[in-house]
């Protein structure tokens, strides 16, 4: 959907500090101007959009699960009963699971390319919603640690499907 809105109607989606959506596909309001609240680091974001976890917690809600929004604490809190850290060799991610540092950032995960140790993210940050790739066993925040967080349990689970999704 984020390449789709790019490529065909050069719509962008900057980070909005606190911007979050509970609607599936994306709410007319986004990209219009509006001052986000004044984030951690003192900034104030003007373009209505994502932040990491309001990203991250839509994106799974429009991939047909009852989801509703967490923080980067709440995605700790909540399922790092089943995680990592990410800097153990052995902690390896598969897409649809993410990388969380509590307090810090959350990405989602959608492809794993394991001989060259490389995820494909998703995620909310300073450039706005995109898709990049990143280092498989290097952490994404300096304030916490970074976990692997394992959804597929969440994701198994029939109560969570949106039976009208």
């Amino acid at each position: 959907m984020i390449n789709y809105l790019y490529d065909n109607f050069n719509i962008r989606l900057p980070y909005y500090w606190g911007g979050s959506s509970h609607s599936i596909g994306l709410p007319s309001s986004f990209g219009t101007y509006q001052p986000s609240p004044v984030s951690r680091g003192g900034n104030i974001n003007y373009y209505k959009s994502f932040d990491c976890s309001g990203f991250v917690s839509w994106a799974i809600s429009n991939g047909g699960y009852n989801f509703t929004r967490r923080t980067t604490t709440g995605f700790d809190s909540e399922f790092s009963h089943n995680s990592c850290n990410i800097k153990d060799s052995s902690c390896i991610g598969q897409p649809g699971d993410l990388i969380n540092s509590r307090d810090g950032h959350v990405e989602l995960i959608i492809a794993v390319d394991e001989p060259n140790n490389k995820y494909f993210i998703a995620h909310s940050s300073g450039p706005g919603v995109v898709m990049q790739e990143r280092d498989m066993h290097t952490g994404n925040s300096s304030n916490s640690i970074t976990k692997i967080i394992f959804m597929e349990e969440f994701y198994s689970n029939p109560s969570n499907i949106n039976p009208n999704y």
